[in-house]
């Protein structure tokens, strides 16, 4: 994305902020400040590098099937869920069919959304999810939602609203760590002096089982010591255990054995794996793609992988494979490439014949790079098709320049000689140095 500013006379805008972003219903919003009141016009231009459409599961595939209360039935993978829940492992790992009663259908089917790879931010539903997870001893859900909670800063919240959002969830995480964080910052203390009564808050259970240990703790170990443990386990793709685990399978990758969940695996999808004679799964590649990679001398890890191109010949071919199989995200960076990185090598082609190997849509697009491209000098090497996308996402523009906004709004004390360091080190009559001499 790049932003563009000018004034109400300007007759062309001027490009004062370019960077990668992402976007996902998860992520912070991208906030610009206008720094300069003659703006008259900001203008947000976007090309898109990579998109993944993600469609929220519909449950009719799997292993295991829910039965609920009014008759109705979804199928899911029992082992992609036995990661999060070792009480619905339990229920499911010697049957079929699961029949789940007296529990509202919609908090279960959100409870899976989350568990299940999507996008969907946890507070779309979060009390359905909240009452799902803890009724199902989703541990790491529990854990997400009680950390967004003590975390939450959208709107400004109170300890004692938190506290209360966190019991009327029943996230005893959420209150664990609010307790444990404000009695090692004193403002518990402050709290109680103030006529805070703690039992009639929480009332007794909670008070004597939760809230008391997380005082304890608080004013016992050091400052920041971290006090509500994540579940999250770093996988194991390669041990003995792993092997033996019947909810893993092998995947074989250049003669390496990795044993990887079921569930996972099925949930996005096997059917561009193959089962080999010694029982593991495997890339399936098709014979035409095989021949095109044998044509180009193309490693298809490397393709995928968005690998540059070192040569024109080698960045034909990535246009012709990925036309050829339709991979879109592939092309896109290709064509993105043209502007900058491969400049070179796309000001070759289109002078060559091969250049009409490719389809007159991409010659189109790679045409406009070249001759349209956002301002990308060739000698300085375009990363934007495969640089991660910034974490700066609060940005200030004026009518010359913009950028990231500086952290917070404090002056910079870029050197001793900078005459903002007054602000931090105060008038030069005013800074006493000490000196010490040794006697020999």
């Amino acid at each position: 994305m790049r932003i563009k500013t000018g004034t109400m006379d300007s007759s062309a805008l001027k490009v004062v902020d370019k960077d990668v972003f992402v976007f996902y219903p998860k992520c912070e919003p991208v906030s610009v400040e206008v720094m300069n009141n003659e703006i008259a016009t900001v203008k947000f231009e976007l090309r898109i590098l990579n998109k993944l459409i993600q469609s929220l599961p519909k449950f009719d595939e799997g292993d295991h099937t829910i039965r609920f209360e009014d008759g109705s039935t979804i199928k899911v993978y029992k082992h992609l869920l036995a990661l999060y829940s070792p009480y619905i492992k339990k229920c499911t790992e010697d049957s079929v069919l699961t029949c789940i009663e007296r529990f509202p259908r919609e908090a279960f089917i959100e409870m899976l959304y989350h568990i299940y790879p999507t996008l969907r931010p946890i507070y779309r539903n979060i009390s359905n999810l909240a009452k799902a997870a803890v009724a199902f001893q989703a541990d790491p859900l529990v854990y997400a939602l009680s950390m967004h909670v003590v975390e939450f800063n959208i709107r400004p919240m109170s300890l004692e609203q938190k506290l209360r959002s966190a019991i009327d969830l029943d996230l005893c995480p959420a209150v664990e760590e609010l307790v444990y964080r404000a009695a090692q910052d004193g403002i518990w203390g402050h709290l109680i002096k103030l006529g805070f009564e703690p039992e009639a808050f929480f009332g007794p259970e909670i008070y004597k089982k939760v809230v008391c240990p997380a005082v304890m703790a608080g004013r016992q170990n050091d400052y920041g010591e971290p006090f509500t443990p994540s579940p999250y386990k770093q996988p194991d793709f390669f041990s003995e255990e792993s092997r033996k685990d019947k909810s893993n399978v092998g995947v074989l990758f250049r003669n390496t054995p990795f044993y990887v969940n079921r569930g996972i695996l099925a949930v996005h999808g096997m059917t561009k794996l193959t089962l080999n004679s010694n029982g593991f799964l495997q890339a399936l590649f098709t014979r035409e793609m095989e021949e095109q990679c044998a044509k180009s001398k193309i490693i298809p890890g490397e393709i995928l992988m968005q690998k540059p191109p070192d040569t024109c010949d080698e960045y034909r071919d990535q246009f012709i494979f990925a036309e050829t199989f339709n991979l879109r995200n592939m092309l896109t960076v290709s064509v993105q490439r043209a502007e900058g990185s491969c400049n070179g090598f796309a000001n070759e082609l289109i002078k060559r014949d091969d250049f009409k190997m490719i389809s007159s849509a991409t010659r189109d697009l790679i045409m406009d790079r070249i001759c349209s491209g956002w301002g990308l000098e060739p000698k300085n090497v375009n990363r934007l098709a495969t640089r991660e996308p910034t974490s700066f996402r609060e940005r200030q523009v004026g009518l010359v320049r913009g950028g990231p906004r500086e952290f917070e709004d404090e002056p910079n004390a870029a050197t001793m000689a900078d005459m903002l360091s007054d602000y931090y080190f105060g008038p030069v009559e005013e800074i006493c140095v000490m000196t010490q001499h040794h006697l020999n």
